[in-house]
């Protein structure tokens, strides 16, 4: 009626798109991160003059982030997210490196090998320590890993300060184990960066996972940090999703729709309703995806924004079934 966006106007963002920070945590094979870059590119070249080439490389390297629980999926994303810069561009350019990350490397070494990687620092092998428990279940937990999550405060610089550690340890070239061992180092430390930092907007289709197929390690996870949401992976990520924001930072989920009726799902529902500002649900019902093995997957899309709703809030609603 007065002109303004029905979901709201985001002004909790940064106004400038340099400063956008988007991450899509179960990134698949890039989708969502391929569709956003052309987008930002354009704004970046009006913003800042800058030529298309340009604004390509500097949204790969500040604006666009990835995790994916599959090493193969997340090699599959840069490809794809880099052949899409090359085709905007309409030929070969050369990137800078890709801000996508494997969440789910598993730590193949004792915890002994994996802080000698630290060398004899004292503070350094702590720090290594920290990780190794940290990442230790990574194949199973991948993206809900949250550095952030412990209190203590070593972690800020503990990452830089161990990465040019194992690169000196990679550089000696020692065994042909040291040097495996300090590439997967370098691939925890750069998923550790991601999953330790917050973002303007997390976007993903979130994984479907009931709680009786969740193995031991995943369902006990989930009951701990995400009590109210437990009965599904997918309900655990909007939770994790929400952590990824910053204040005032907005997710765009697609998840199950069965979460925003069921009974089970009730107090997760009324503690979203209380602590973030919802900004549009769309039901997109069971042909949300174009596939026949989606069949049964009944989807809807969320908007919302971390931060407090004020008493007068409204969000926008739509039924696209």
């Amino acid at each position: 009626e007065d002109g303004s966006p029905v979901t709201g106007s985001y002004d909790g963002w940064p106004s400038a798109a340099r400063d956008l920070r988007v991450l899509d945590p179960c990134m698949g094979s890039g989708h969502f991160l391929v569709f956003a870059l052309p987008i930002l590119a354009r704004m970046r070249m009006e913003e800042e003059g800058l030529s298309l080439k340009d604004a390509l490389a500097a949204v790969l390297k500040e604006n666009l982030y990835g995790l994916e629980i599959d090493a193969r999926c997340a090699q599959i994303a840069a490809f794809h997210l880099a052949l899409a810069a090359w085709r905007m561009a309409g030929g070969h350019f050369p990137l800078p490196e890709l801000n996508l990350a494997c969440s789910g490397l598993g730590i193949h070494a004792s915890v002994d090998d994996w802080v000698r990687l630290a060398g004899e620092d004292g503070l350094a092998r702590e720090e290594m320590r920290r990780l190794y428990s940290l990442f230790k279940d990574a194949p199973t937990l991948g993206s809900f890993i949250d550095p952030l999550r412990l209190k203590t405060t070593v972690y800020s610089a503990g990452a830089e300060h161990v990465l040019p550690l194992i690169e000196e340890a990679l550089a000696q070239e020692q065994s042909e184990e040291t040097r495996e061992l300090a590439i997967a180092a370098q691939g925890v430390l750069a998923a550790f960066r991601i999953l330790a930092s917050r973002f303007t907007l997390v976007t993903t289709n979130v994984p479907y996972l009931g709680r009786g197929k969740q193995d031991e390690t995943l369902a006990k996870y989930c009951a701990e940090f995400h009590s109210d949401a437990k009965a599904d992976l997918a309900t655990c990520f909007v939770d994790r999703c929400l952590r990824f924001a910053r204040d005032g930072g907005t997710v765009a989920l697609v998840t199950p729709q069965n979460w925003l009726f069921l009974t089970s799902y009730r107090k997760l529902r009324e503690r979203l309703l209380k602590e973030v500002q919802w900004d549009f649900v769309a039901r997109l019902g069971e042909h949300a995806f174009d596939s026949p093995a989606a069949a049964g997957a009944f989807a809807a899309l969320l908007g919302l924004t971390r931060r407090a709703p004020a008493p007068e809030h409204t969000f926008a609603g739509w039924d696209v079934t």
